[in-house]
C-alpha cells in the first residue's frame, strides 16, 4: 500500500467514527459543531486526495447558460407605469404619476423596440442603472449597452417625428 492509500484509508476510518459519533450527539452538545467541521474537513481532504483537485461548485446551476439563470422579476409594462424617469426620455411631465395617456405613450414607444432594446432602455430610464451594471447584467460589453440605446433614442424620435407617437 502507498503512502496516500494509507493515508486516505486513515481518514475513511476516522470520518466514519466521527459521523458515527456526530448521531448519537445530543443537539445541543458543545462539540457537535466543532466534529461537524471536522466531518466537513474530512470530506473536503478525501475528494482532494482522491481526485488531485477541489471540488466543483453544483453543478445544477454552474452548468446553466446564463439565460436559464436568470429570473426576471417584473412585466415591461409593469416597471415603465410605475418609474416617471421613462417619460422624460420621451417627453412626459414632472408629475409623480403618470397619466393613461402617458402610460400608453411609453407602452406605444417599448413596442417598437427590440426585445434587447426595450429591455436596455428600461434598465438605464426607468431602473437607473449605469450602462456598466446593465452590461454586467447582460453579458455584453458597455459600448453593446450604448448602441441598444442610441437605436432605441432613433427609433423612438424617428416614430414621435413621424407622429407614430405623440408626446
Amino acid at each position: 500500500m502507498t503512502d496516500k492509500e494509507l493515508i486516505i484509508n486513515s481518514y475513511k476510518s476516522t470520518l466514519s467514527n466521527l459521523r458515527a459519533r456526530y448521531k448519537v450527539m445530543d443537539p445541543e452538545h458543545p462539540d457537535k459543531k466543532t466534529i461537524s467541521g471536522m466531518i466537513s474537513s474530512l470530506e473536503y481532504s478525501l475528494f482532494w486526495l482522491k481526485n488531485g483537485h477541489e471540488k466543483p461548485p453544483n453543478r445544477d446551476i454552474s452548468q446553466r447558460s446564463y439565460e436559464q439563470r436568470t429570473e426576471y422579476w417584473a412585466d415591461v409594462s409593469l416597471v415603465t407605469q410605475y418609474h416617471k424617469d421613462a417619460v422624460v426620455l420621451i417627453g412626459g411631465g414632472n408629475d409623480d404619476e403618470l397619466k393613461p395617456s402617458q402610460i400608453e405613450t411609453i407602452d406605444n414607444a417599448l413596442k417598437l423596440l427590440t426585445d434587447k432594446e426595450q429591455q436596455t432602455f428600461i434598465d438605464i430610464y426607468a431602473n437607473g442603472h449605469t450602462y456598466q451594471q446593465v452590461a454586467d447584467l447582460y453579458g455584453c460589453s458597455k459600448g453593446t449597452v450604448q448602441s441598444y440605446i442610441n437605436r432605441a433614442k432613433k427609433k423612438i424620435s424617428t416614430a414621435i417625428k413621424e407622429g407614430a407617437i405623440s408626446q
